[in-house]
């Protein structure tokens, strides 16, 4: 029997030899500059470098694999890789036009010498898409999710739930309502948890959108699937995060003429955690120049600025960082 770790890094070589396999495949590099990584529970001032791979098929069934390989600071030690796996089988009912998915993706998130933060995860749902005289009605998306964690000490969860969404026209715009109710399940104990997403798109010209965000998140969950000095790290931030609110705004602009994408968001948030009465609150910016060197190459440049208040002073910090990226499309 294949042990799990030999059989995740013979993983790591996969990608290079199936580019042959796909009809889509793309190749990046991109290095981040920051003054503070929040990365492997590193805080210091650093460079994150990444090489990532995407390949894409689409016949019978559509596959897309996506794996990226990070260092920080180019040092070895540091190398993570970083893998998922997707597959997709669509139905299109013809005599009503609606669109039923089935799908499941395979995550690895794997550092080779933190072992602390090697996980797997694993996704698989239906979404079914319900439509009236060609108008969109709504969409059903049962879903179920298992993390599980490599080091014993901290405890696997498993998730199941429904996300039900809904888009309603309005005069210049687009309202659209998602609803995520589900229970998560940490050792033997059930816990009941809600999301609710609304944005408002403001689809303003064909190069040219504007999207509004309120989003919530509420959980009723009291186990703490992680213990001792992890629970200060920013990586398990998710697994102890209780409830959060966040509201915000994204732009895209086109200009097509001079091959250029520019995106911007800005997003306000407040988080509350199940430790020490944690409370945070903030703002996270992005500022990214996307431009099309010709049909085969790209040249991305994306600013990044987050301020993170708390009622504990140390977990206060800002994070400042630029991030430039090169791609190639096979």
């Amino acid at each position: 029997m294949v042990k799990p770790k030999n059989f995740i890094r013979g993983a790591m070589l996969l990608p290079f030899f199936l580019t042959k396999l796909y009809s889509f495949t793309t190749l990046s590099i991109s290095s981040e500059f920051t003054d503070n990584l929040r990365f492997l529970n590193m805080k210091e001032e650093g460079n994150i470098s990444n090489l990532n791979i995407y390949f894409q098929e689409r016949k019978i069934i559509n596959f897309e694999n996506e794996s990226n390989f990070y260092t920080i600071n180019l040092d070895m030690y540091t190398l993570i890789f970083e893998n998922s796996f997707y597959g997709l089988k669509e139905f299109i009912f013809k005599t009503l036009g609606n669109r039923d998915k089935i799908y499941g993706n395979f995550y690895i998130f794997y550092p080779t010498n933190y072992e602390i933060y090697q996980f797997l995860k694993i996704f698989c749902g239906n979404d079914l898409t319900l439509y009236l005289k060609n108008k969109y009605l709504f969409s059903i998306n049962p879903e179920f999710n298992k993390k599980y964690f490599f080091l014993d000490s901290i405890e696997d969860m498993s998730e199941i739930y429904n996300r039900i969404s809904i888009s309603i026209p309005m005069p210049f715009f687009f309202l659209n309502f998602n609803f995520s109710p589900g229970i998560r399940k940490i050792k033997e104990e059930m816990f009941y948890f809600y999301e609710i997403k609304n944005n408002f798109d403001f689809p303003m010209t064909f190069d040219f959108s504007i999207l509004i965000f309120l989003n919530y998140f509420s959980s009723r969950q009291s186990i703490i699937p992680i213990q001792g000095e992890l629970i200060k790290d920013p990586f398990f931030e998710e697994e102890i995060k209780n409830r959060e609110k966040s509201v915000g705004i994204k732009t895209k602009k086109f200009f097509l003429k001079n091959g250029i994408e520019l995106n911007f968001s800005s997003k306000f948030f407040e988080k509350e955690f199940l430790v020490f009465d944690r409370k945070d609150k903030g703002i996270e910016n992005a500022l990214s120049i996307l431009k099309f060197i010709n049909e085969k190459t790209i040249l991305e440049m994306e600013i990044k600025n987050l301020i993170n208040f708390s009622n504990l002073e140390e977990f206060e910090y800002t994070r400042n960082a630029l991030k430039i990226k090169f791609g190639l499309i096979f």
